[in-house]
């Protein structure tokens, strides 16, 4: 056999396996082309929580789940027991989409989600930013802090990552303006990873964001980051936190809404 051509032959066919096997995408340093399909996801499942009606006017339901990071599998189990309960109109996912914040898991995370048969929007997590996580959760979901309005409700998804970003403090002053107008909604809900009284957060950090949201009556604060289920009033304040468990604990949490109350109930799967 003719060497020259059995070398060629070789690199050929190593060329191929490598791309085949995926061995030569892009680092996780990099930003990969991410498709339409994949693009402002947030921006698109906002706008058909805006088109949904609903019969009783006075109430609605959404669910919370947070820190899936790479568990997959257990995130299929949440995404079709969700699909099961039919008063569930959207879901919420509190942060930590991934582990170490790759195209991959961000891909893998948003294929499961996608399951849904109802939107479903995304808050950034610490984990959230690694790599360059950033940059693909703001192209996939657009900006990590936003608002929007459903049913006399204001949902309002803060980005308040410090460690790992740069040890930068929160824009708190975004976050005031953007709960200033409070006394047009029945309630307002505040979305957000890391929980004040949680390890990111120093003694001003903390005091600051207690404080917007106790002077703009916000009446719920969400949480994820600690890993465990909590319930309760802090700082001798009107404003109830809650942490949800991470996905592992098997339980996603469904968020009942009237015009004058709300309640929270952990549910199994």
């Amino acid at each position: 056999m003719n060497i020259q051509y059995f070398k060629y032959n070789s690199i050929i066919t190593f060329l191929f396996l490598c791309i085949s096997c995926d061995l030569f995408n892009f680092s996780p340093h990099e930003v990969p082309f991410i498709s339409e399909n994949e693009k402002n996801l947030n921006t698109k499942n906002i706008g058909k929580i805006s088109e949904i009606n609903i019969a009783n006017t006075d109430s609605f339901c959404f669910a919370v789940i947070a820190d899936t990071h790479t568990e997959y599998s257990i995130l299929e189990d949440a995404v079709r027991q969700i699909n099961k309960d039919e008063n569930i109109l959207f879901v919420i996912h509190l942060g930590d989409l991934t582990d170490g914040g790759q195209y991959n898991e961000f891909h893998w995370t948003n294929d499961k989600m996608s399951k849904l048969i109802i939107p479903y929007i995304m808050t950034i997590g610490n984990h959230d930013y690694l790599s360059n996580g950033k940059l693909i959760y703001d192209e996939m979901y657009n900006s990590s802090s936003f608002t929007f309005a459903f049913n006399k409700t204001k949902f309002v998804c803060f980005d308040n990552v410090i460690w790992e970003n740069n040890n930068t403090y929160p824009d708190f002053n975004w976050l005031n303006n953007n709960l200033s107008d409070y006394k047009f909604y029945n309630h307002v809900f505040v979305f957000s990873h890391i929980p004040p009284f949680s390890d990111q957060f120093d003694e001003y950090c903390e005091s600051a964001f207690n404080n917007i949201l106790a002077s703009n009556n916000v009446k719920l604060s969400l949480h994820g980051h600690v890993h465990c289920y909590t319930f309760e009033q802090h700082y001798n304040s009107n404003t109830w936190y809650f942490t949800a468990d991470d996905i592992k604990g098997r339980s996603y949490y469904k968020i009942s809404v009237t015009d004058s109350a709300f309640n929270v109930q952990s549910v199994p799967f």
